[in-house]
């Protein structure tokens, strides 16, 4: 288990070239059991996939996504997404997913 007691955490906006290292810590935090608790299957979605993410054009001007690196490695992300809903219309802010690999989990 890394020693992240003290180590510096970075956040910074989602950039298309950590779509791969976004995959990963999804994948790695969905396959992780958690003692206790049953997951039933409506809590699982499928795959996330690079198409997926890059569909919503990290950087762009409605991405509100962001990750967390320590030591250079991506560690968690917010996915989220500005869009205008109502009428009136408002813009909101959207969070599609909030991931943290579970090594690094309640640091």
């Amino acid at each position: 288990m890394p020693n992240t007691e003290k180590a510096k955490v970075i956040v910074r906006p989602l950039e298309s070239g950590d779509i791969e290292a976004v995959i990963a810590t999804y994948k790695k935090a969905i396959d992780e059991k958690i003692p206790g608790v049953k997951r039933s299957r409506l809590s699982y979605r499928a795959d996330l996939t690079y198409d997926e993410v890059a569909s919503t054009e990290p950087g762009g001007a409605l991405d509100v996504s962001f990750v967390a690196e320590i030591d250079g490695k991506i560690v968690g992300f917010i996915w989220g997404r500005l869009t205008y809903v109502g009428i009136p219309t408002s813009q909101v802010g959207v969070i599609h997913m909030l991931i943290v690999d579970p090594e690094y989990q309640r640091r």
